[in-house]
């Protein structure tokens, strides 16, 4: 018998009230590519413990590195709009996604109505210097962009 031990992460799940926003944001804005769409089951969802007789759908995008993100929106039941946790509040507070180009990206997101929340801040991670900025995506996620300094 094997031992338990964890392997990796497969995905966090990003709940949107609107799919298509959140897939504008997600795949056009930033990138990602659609990997599959799917329904999920109502009597599945429930025998996990989620909503009784919950309609959602669910979409999986991925990452060049082939990372990926699921994206899932509740027709019924209906949830909040936005998230409105804060920074100090337990849960997740933000996602990180590793990019190039950052300057440009937050042009094109500011550009789309998602401007950063804050500067550009230089930081040290793990010995490599990288740039960090958060940006307030859809349905109140915040996101850390964050870009390696390009060594020479």
């Amino acid at each position: 018998m094997t031992a338990p031990a964890l392997r990796s992460v497969l995905h966090p799940v990003i709940i949107t009230g609107d799919m298509p926003n959140a897939l504008a944001f997600y795949r056009d804005l930033l990138g990602f590519r659609l990997k599959s769409e799917m329904v999920h089951d109502p009597a599945a969802l429930a025998r996990l413990g989620g909503p009784r007789e919950a309609e959602a759908s669910a979409v999986i995008l991925d990452a060049p590195d082939g990372s990926e993100i699921e994206i899932a929106c509740f027709t019924s039941p209906r949830g909040a709009a936005r998230s409105a946790a804060g920074w100090p509040d337990a849960g997740i507070r933000s996602i990180t996604f590793i990019v190039e180009g950052l300057t440009d990206m937050l042009d094109r997101m500011a550009k789309a109505g998602y401007a950063p929340a804050g500067d550009v801040v230089p930081f040290s991670v793990e010995g490599d210097a990288v740039r960090v900025a958060y940006v307030n995506g859809p349905d109140g996620v915040v996101l850390t962009l964050l870009e390696r300094e390009r060594r020479a």
